[in-house]
């Protein structure tokens, strides 16, 4: 028998179609396509609350796309623990556009992240819908 290490990681979508988000509420990415889990085979990701929870320290890469339908929103950003920690301002701000973003983030066992509303206002028409190609965001463990 042979115990293999699961490198934590997630990858999720949202469903929803123009969900208005107020400013500093987490973006409702509510499906996981893939997640790890701990022993009890529990999602190390919340799909309700839509956040995931670190099981384990180290250096993680995280991306993010997320769709704006026809809204002037401002920004989207990683929050840690509830502190914001990167941020992403898309040029132009108004109309459709999606907002993308990646970076590494130390994070630690306990930490949770996610992705939520940032800036001057709120993100209006957050848009998911059917499938992957309009709202996901993910990460994993890369030392």
């Amino acid at each position: 028998i042979k115990n293999k290490f699961i490198q934590p990681h997630w990858l999720v979508r949202a469903t929803g179609v123009n969900i208005d988000v107020s400013n500093g509420n987490a973006l409702p990415f509510n499906e996981v396509i893939k997640s790890s889990s701990n022993m009890s085979n529990t999602s190390h990701y919340n799909n309700s609350s839509y956040r995931f929870n670190v099981p384990i320290s180290g250096m993680y890469y995280v991306f993010v796309r997320a769709y704006r339908n026809s809204s002037t929103s401002d920004e989207v950003a990683f929050y840690v623990n509830g502190s914001v920690r990167n941020r992403f301002k898309p040029k132009p701000n108004s109309g459709d556009y999606i907002f993308a973003g990646s970076c590494l983030i130390q994070l630690m066992k306990g930490n949770y992240i996610d992705v939520r509303a940032h800036g001057s206002g709120n993100f209006d028409n957050f848009y998911g819908n059917n499938d992957a190609q309009f709202s996901t965001w993910g990460g994993h463990l890369i030392d």
